[in-house]
């Protein structure tokens, strides 16, 4: 169920270039998941 653990593949590829703004969207998904 932690759709958070979808992304960390791409982060450890250094697929991700803006750390920032993926956290964000990242926190922003989790919170409208859990609420």
């Amino acid at each position: 169920m932690w759709l958070h653990d979808i992304g960390r593949p791409l982060e450890r590829q250094g697929t991700i270039e803006n750390h920032g703004d993926w956290a964000a969207t990242e926190a922003k998904d989790l919170l409208e998941a859990d609420w």
